[in-house]
């Protein structure tokens, strides 16, 4: 939507410089009248094909303080557009990588609860074999298999969340993938690195370059202008 909101505000600013151009009108006809005779009162009248032509040009241009201030505030609506693009830019970006980050996230809880079924499953039957030759009781033979049961529901559950995460992905990115979420693979570690700003280089910065604050700052001053038009049409304007 605020990609679509550009090209208007483009339009305008050159609608707003088209102004100051002088309305230039030409018109021109050609008409004929053929020949001819009446009779009246005993007489015969004749009258002679005729030919006829009209010419004419128009110069119209209306100078006032709409039109002048007309550029500043379609320019400050254009800088505005322009900001709001970046803005959407910025958090097109942050939820793919946010949401790139929690499928991350998703696929290392699922390897992990496959790896966690696994050693409970190799326990299974290491106290299965303990307890046929003795060395444990029964009770500890079903406690394992209840534990490795339970881990099988983990891993269906980290499974489906996986796929839910990815799903996402998707969505955010507006593709489609024609496979099985399973061999998306993600590959990206993001290295974890410590910081070294500094917090009033941070405020600086986000002050001067934030797009959301670029866009309210360029409404504010078209707002401004078109209070100035609008005071404007009490003012007297100058007509060629």
């Amino acid at each position: 939507q605020v990609v679509n909101n550009a090209d208007p505000a483009d339009a305008a600013v050159k609608a707003a410089y088209g102004a100051f151009i002088p309305n230039v009108g030409a018109s021109g006809g050609i008409n004929y009248s053929g020949a001819g005779s009446q009779f009246f009162g005993g007489q015969t009248f004749t009258q002679p094909s005729s030919y006829g032509s009209s010419y004419q040009l128009g110069f119209d241009w209306t100078l006032s303080g709409t039109t002048i201030l007309g550029p500043s505030a379609a320019k400050a609506s254009q800088r505005a557009a322009q900001a709001d693009t970046s803005q959407g830019s910025l958090t097109l970006a942050e939820q793919v990588v946010t949401q790139y980050l929690n499928a991350l996230q998703a696929q290392a809880t699922h390897e992990v609860a496959r790896q966690q079924l696994r050693r409970n499953l190799e326990f299974l039957q290491l106290t299965t074999a303990r307890q046929r030759v003795g060395q444990t009781s029964l009770y500890d033979v079903r406690q394992a298999d209840v534990t490795s049961n339970n881990s099988k529901v983990d891993l269906l559950r980290t499974r489906q969340a996986e796929v839910d995460q990815k799903l996402e992905l998707l969505r955010v990115m507006g593709v489609t993938m024609d496979l099985p979420m399973e061999q998306l693979a993600l590959i990206d570690s993001f290295p974890v690195l410590e910081p070294t700003w500094a917090l009033d280089d941070l405020f600086r910065e986000a002050a001067e370059k934030n797009p959301g604050l670029q866009a309210e700052r360029a409404r504010a001053e078209a707002a401004q202008a078109q209070l100035k038009q609008a005071k404007s049409t009490f003012l007297p304007f100058l007509t060629l």
